[in-house]
């Protein structure tokens, strides 16, 4: 998911940004000859260095390259309210294939119904502090990547009818708007979600018709997760549920039984910083190819079947999770693992098979545990280790 998020935003598409302020010009300004409002008449001027009447539609054609450093705007230097753009503000643009739109300004900016007629090529779409009509994204057709930031309101439940194409979805900090069942319905091509609330239920079916999802990321305060979201996710590589900011967990309290039993795909699962209460006996029912597994923060230490269906695992994070012990032959299945993190936890003693048949294993993280009584032997079973963090623990025998 990291690897996607801001970089789908590349310089080598056609990009323009717009800042938008909430004084200035009024509503009443009125489109000119080039029959487009006042302040994108200006815009267009700046990026093709004609006056108004010189622009034609093979100059708006032929515009095939602009970056932000091409066309740079400081806040405050254009203040418009939105009512002075109009639906035809973008007729000609026929080559863009990027566009953002992002406020400096307190309060929300309300776009006019198909605000975008004209941007048949379109492929990129940020829009930041937004409230959006039904027909929000009518004609863009051939549109891949659609984020979303700090709206407000409502999401109309067919919002994204007709985005057959889209392969990327971002709602970031959308503020506890209420997501509905058929949101996604038409988006059967969608590889990459990402839901950053502050506070959210996930409908039961929410993810029925994206069964070529390849990650999602669940960002903010949930309390649960519906049994079946994951229910058709055959090809997801990628999940991720984490807290909202820096230092702040979400709710989420659980995981059902089998939540994970579908997602045969599955490479990476991060439950970070979840305020989980307990995992269930059974969370992975069926052998997974997990390459990276991340749990932290558990109120109860996690079940004994917990790594039995995940032998390809590389990479284990298990911090804070009310460990005092580790039993044996915990690892079994796990002779793979070369990364494992088992700090800020309670564990007080490591026998000489605590680590029983983890030969590739280079880095072992114990810091801020209860150890005191360590048999060397633990460590001797370990060739191949070539970091050790002991830091934190009592000094032991």
């Amino acid at each position: 998911m990291k690897k996607i998020k801001e970089g789908r935003m590349k310089k080598s598409y056609l990009f323009v940004l717009f800042v938008f302020g909430l004084a200035g010009v009024s509503s009443s300004a009125q489109a000119d000859t080039c029959g487009r409002s006042k302040i994108m008449q200006e815009i267009l001027i700046k990026i093709i260095k004609k006056p108004c009447t010189q622009i034609d539609k093979n100059n708006l054609e032929q515009i095939t390259k602009i970056s932000e450093g091409d066309f740079p705007l400081n806040p405050g230097s254009w203040e418009a309210g939105f009512g002075d753009f109009q639906p035809g503000d973008f007729s000609g643009l026929t080559q863009l294939e990027a566009l953002a739109f992002r406020r400096t300004t307190p309060g929300l900016i309300t776009l006019p119904s198909s605000p975008f007629a004209g941007l048949s090529n379109l492929k990129q779409l940020k829009l930041d502090g937004i409230t959006l009509p039904l027909e929000a994204f009518a004609g863009l057709l051939r549109l891949e990547t659609l984020r979303l930031d700090r709206s407000r309101g409502t999401l109309p439940p067919r919002l994204l009818h007709g985005l057959s194409n889209l392969r990327h979805l971002y709602f970031h900090t959308i503020h506890e708007i209420p997501l509905s069942e058929d949101l996604l319905e038409d988006l059967d091509q969608l590889e990459t979600l990402e839901i950053d609330d502050q506070s959210l239920t996930l409908p039961p079916k929410f993810l029925k018709s994206q069964a070529k999802l390849k990650e999602l990321e669940l960002k903010g305060r949930y309390t649960s997760l519906p049994r079946d979201l994951l229910a058709t996710q055959i090809k997801l590589k990628s999940f991720t549920v984490s807290q909202q900011d820096w230092g702040q967990r979400n709710r989420l309290e659980t995981i059902p039984p089998g939540f994970f039993h579908n997602t045969l795909s599955l490479e990476y699962l991060e439950l970070g910083r979840a305020s989980l209460l307990e995992l269930p006996l059974g969370l992975f029912t069926v052998r997974l190819p997990l390459k990276s597994l991340s749990l932290s923060y558990l109120s109860k230490p996690p079940p004994s079947d917990l790594l039995i269906n995940l032998p390809d695992l590389l990479v284990l994070y298990l911090k804070a999770v009310k460990m005092t012990k580790i039993e044996p032959g915990f690892f079994r299945s796990n002779r793979n693992l070369i990364r494992l993190d088992l700090s800020f936890n309670d564990i007080e003693r490591l026998e000489d098979d605590s680590f029983l048949g983890l030969h590739h294993l280079t880095e072992l993280d114990l810091e801020y545990n209860q150890l005191s009584v360590v048999n060397p032997a633990a460590f001797t079973r370990l060739p191949y280790l070539k970091k050790l963090n002991l830091n934190g623990n009592p000094r032991g025998q």
